[in-house]
């Protein structure tokens, strides 16, 4: 049989393709059968992407030991780069350069944390001393909540008026629980959270003193010219900005934590620079870190001071700084074009808090900026930047 016959090869080729019409006339349209098949393959690969998303979240949530301290190393890694250059430029050798800049961060650590934990283990063993200044306060609710709790009991005494008498049962025995909170799972997490710091360290020390090692071996594998300098522009362009957002960032955050500190210290708030601290530190959570701020800062003022129109002054302070800084200062200092869309960040520190906890939340917000700059670096990933901004 010929292939040109009705029900040849031939034949259907011809039916499928397009044919040139003259100009004015419209296109021949594709067939049925051919937008089925290509509306299917979408399909498909929309089904095969969530099940690789729903994969990859499950195991990020299993491997967080193994994550987590990688990607502290390199957020870390990319606000430590631009002071191991300068350490560099004075003729020191970058090993050397990243272990003079790593022990100085982890100096200023440790003796931030040793200065502050004085003041606060004073706070928590004088929690039971400071609780009568709080139930002073509290007593001026004592004609409010007494309302509020006989008006429960007359519902209780109506609900057992209207409702039948049930058998008194007899008696459960009691079963003695075993503590959830042991030395042994104390020790466990300490042991833990100690091997996952020290891996990080060390890993961060490797990237610092690496350089641009990684970069360079990607110039190597890459096939062309054309390649190669575009890899090179988004890596420079990429780590740039991320570095100056990190960096801004942590500034911000710590004058705002001294003016805090300062503020209190002129309010009489008892450990201020404890205060300043505390604000400067919970700032990196956007949302969360402020209203927890505000709500440790309040139950502290009203357990020191014995007047409420002097302890409403602290928390009105951390209210009126984040205000300031959230709403004024950061979209002015940081550039336009690494603001933050507040759904956006609000769902990252959801998502993050889920799978990797505390920890999780607090590197949400600058894993999402790093995803942001690299969408907007990539055309094919743009629209996922421009979702991601303000």
């Amino acid at each position: 049989m010929s292939d040109t016959g009705s029900g040849g090869p031939a034949a259907i080729a011809a039916a499928a393709t397009i044919q040139p019409t003259p100009e004015g006339e419209p296109a021949a349209e594709v067939p049925a059968a051919a937008q089925a098949q290509a509306a299917a393959q979408r399909m498909q690969t929309y089904l095969l992407l969530g099940i690789y998303l729903l994969l990859t979240c499950f195991a990020l949530y299993f491997a967080a030991d193994f994550v987590l301290p990688i990607l502290v190393a390199i957020l870390l890694k990319l606000v430590l780069a631009p002071l191991v250059r300068q350490v560099t430029r004075l003729r020191i050798p970058e090993p050397i350069g990243a272990g003079i800049v790593l022990s100085a961060l982890t100096c200023i650590i440790l003796y931030g944390g040793y200065a502050l934990s004085a003041p606060a283990a004073e706070w928590v063993t004088r929690i039971p001393e400071r609780l009568y200044v709080l139930r002073a306060h509290l007593r001026q609710m004592e004609g409010p909540i007494d309302f509020l709790r006989d008006a429960g009991k007359s519902i209780d005494q109506l609900s057992e008026i209207a409702a039948p008498a049930e058998p008194v049962a007899a008696p459960a025995q009691a079963v003695v629980a075993e503590p959830l909170f042991g030395p042994g799972l104390v020790l466990s997490e300490t042991a833990s959270l100690t091997v996952s710091i020290g891996s990080m360290l060390v890993l961060l020390y490797f990237l610092l003193a690496s350089g641009d090692m990684f970069l360079r071996k990607l110039v190597t594998v890459l096939p062309t010219l054309r390649d190669k300098k575009q890899a090179v522009e988004i890596a420079r362009q990429v780590q740039s900005d991320v570095s100056h957002y990190l960096l801004t960032i942590t500034i911000i955050n710590t004058v705002l934590g001294a003016t805090l500190g300062f503020t209190m210290m002129l309010l009489g708030m008892p450990s201020p620079w404890l205060w300043g601290a505390l604000l400067g530190i919970l700032n990196f959570i956007p949302f969360l870190g402020p209203a927890a701020c505000f709500v440790i800062v309040a139950l502290a003022a009203f357990m020191s001071f014995p007047d409420w129109q002097t302890a409403i002054l602290p928390p009105l302070a951390v209210l009126v700084y984040c205000t300031i800084e959230g709403q004024f200062l950061t979209p002015a200092i940081v550039a336009r074009n690494l603001v933050l869309n507040p759904v956006a960040v609000f769902i990252a520190l959801l998502f993050c808090g889920w799978i990797w906890g505390v920890i999780g939340v607090v590197v949400s917000v600058p894993l999402l900026a790093v995803v942001k700059i690299l969408c907007d670096r990539v055309a094919p990933l743009a629209p996922i930047g421009e979702f991601l901004g303000r």
